[in-house]
């Protein structure tokens, strides 16, 4: 009996282990509808498991928005 040697995945950062896919086009607008009840000042619609962060850019001034989800939160 002899036991093989298998080669083990390179795992270098030159080869991420998650890749980057787009979202179909469909879906876009679904993922961006909570950003847009945000900015409408809608975001009470949501319910209080979404929370929306806004952050500026340190370089850019830029500000970016995005809308999380909160697994859990203390009361």
């Amino acid at each position: 009996m002899s036991i093989q040697n298998t080669p083990t995945p390179d795992l270098s950062p030159a080869q991420p282990l998650i890749k980057k896919t787009r979202a179909p086009a469909f879906l876009v607008p679904i993922f961006k509808l909570p950003l847009v009840l945000y900015r409408l000042r809608l975001g009470w619609l949501l319910d209080h498991r979404f929370m929306q962060l806004t952050h500026v850019g340190r370089r850019s001034g830029k500000v970016r928005r995005t809308v999380l989800v909160v697994l859990s939160f203390d009361a």
